[in-house]
């Protein structure tokens, strides 16, 4: 019996073990399983963020490369835009027709012929023009050692020798048809503005010179660059055609502006003060008041033309206060009357940027002889027509550049900055 609750006893305590094995098993797996849960969650988290921050990668280097090609493509069409932009404002030179006429021709054929020393493959035309240009510039330039005298004096040799078409661009019936030519002007001795500017250019280019023609459709003439690197403009057929010599000889763009209407977005700037002649010649005058006494001088002395350079720089007041000490100089000329020294004579005046942005001031002195826009024109004709007008309006005109005398042409503006522009005039030929 004893025996008996043993057994009993040691199957309790077996099932008690078991009980507590199963148990402390059971806790165990809970645990196993908790752990094992955190792990796999924080396991996915990382997985996810890096597939997140992959992802952003991605897109940035997608986003990148598509930018850049974007970028790429965009700098392609502007550079090609730019490309048709400087075609389409390439500035038109020779074959341009001026007063839908008169064609700006090249003559580079003559230049590099000389430059070269080698004139064998000009044309019989050619070689025709080549050898008046060469006679005329060699004979000319000869003893000039200088660029700017070399200029001057091809200037001067057209400004004596070639007279001005009928005062226009208009060939009347007659003319040579090749007015507008280097040929035709140096055979002929007459040219419209056309054939001033391209014999001017052919002259410089001569002379290893670079030379644009400046137009616009009704008007042409030079602008060249000397050997101070800067660029000049010069309009023989409006000092030919108005008998002032050296107005328009190496001026600015600022007093060329001033008189034409014209694009020069394609052109070099013309700012050179250096060679300008009114800067190369002008006389130094402590003030305005000085101006009568060499304006007397220069009459006596038949001078067409003088400049004055301003000791100090004048003011916009001393510039109009000069202007009206030109009207008044005018005023005492029409007092005076008929002396000879006068001669029907009256003043204008024009203002130029010299060196040191010093300001100058050029006088002309006009009288019926020496204006220049009929140039054929007899003085028996001329007297002719002063009698059958003043005949009919009991007036004493004087017909020439001269019926209009007693007033002095507009003066200009100057900048704040000094920069100095010549005045207006209304009755300028063109051509």
């Amino acid at each position: 019996m004893a025996k008996n609750k043993e057994n009993e006893s040691k199957v309790k305590e077996e099932e008690v073990k078991s009980v507590e094995i199963a148990a402390k098993t059971e806790s165990k797996d809970k645990s196993i399983k908790v752990k094992t849960g955190v792990s796999v969650a924080a396991t996915f988290a990382v997985i996810l963020s890096a597939c997140c921050l992959v992802g952003i990668a991605y897109l940035i280097i997608t986003t990148g490369n598509q930018n850049a090609s974007t970028n790429k493509f965009i700098k392609g069409q502007i550079d090609r835009q730019l490309k048709e932009d400087e075609k389409t404002s390439e500035y038109i030179e020779d074959g341009f027709l001026v007063g839908e006429e008169y064609e700006i021709k090249s003559t580079k054929a003559i230049s590099d012929a000389y430059l070269s020393g080698d004139a064998s493959g000009l044309s019989e035309q050619d070689k025709k023009l080549y050898d008046m240009a060469v006679e005329i510039l060699e004979r000319e330039t000869k003893g000039l050692t200088d660029t700017y005298s070399k200029e001057k004096a091809i200037y001067e040799w057209i400004y004596d020798n070639i007279k001005t078409s009928g005062g226009s661009t208009v060939v009347l019936a007659g003319d040579d048809a090749n007015t507008y030519t280097p040929l035709g002007v140096l055979t002929g001795k007459k040219a419209v503005c056309v054939g001033y500017a391209t014999t001017f250019r052919m002259f410089m280019q001569m002379l290893g010179l670079e030379v644009h023609i400046v137009h616009n459709d009704y008007h042409s003439w030079d602008m060249v660059k000397l050997d101070d690197g800067k660029w000049y403009q010069t309009d023989i057929y409006t000092d030919v055609s108005s008998s002032h010599e050296y107005v328009y000889f190496n001026v600015n763009d600022t007093f060329m502006k001033e008189q034409n209407d014209y694009d020069a977005s394609s052109l070099p700037a013309a700012d050179g003060t250096k060679y300008c002649y009114a800067n190369q010649e002008a006389v130094e005058i402590a003030d305005m008041y000085d101006i009568p006494k060499a304006v007397k001088k220069m009459i006596k002395n038949k001078e067409s033309i003088n400049f004055f350079r301003f000791k100090t720089k004048p003011s916009e007041v001393i510039i109009s206060a000069t202007e009206m000490m030109v009207g008044g100089l005018n005023s005492a000329f029409s007092e005076l009357g008929n002396e000879d020294f006068l001669n029907g004579a009256y003043l204008s005046s024009n203002w130029y940027k010299g060196e040191n942005d010093s300001i100058i001031v050029g006088i002309a002195y006009i009288t019926a002889e020496n204006g220049g826009e009929y140039p054929d024109v007899d003085k028996e004709t001329k007297k002719k027509i002063e009698d059958s007008i003043n005949s009919t309006f009991k007036t004493s005109v004087i017909v020439g550049d001269g019926e209009y005398g007693g007033e002095s042409a507009n003066a200009g503006d100057v900048s704040d900055e000094g920069e100095a522009l010549e005045e207006g005039s209304e009755n300028k030929p063109k051509g």
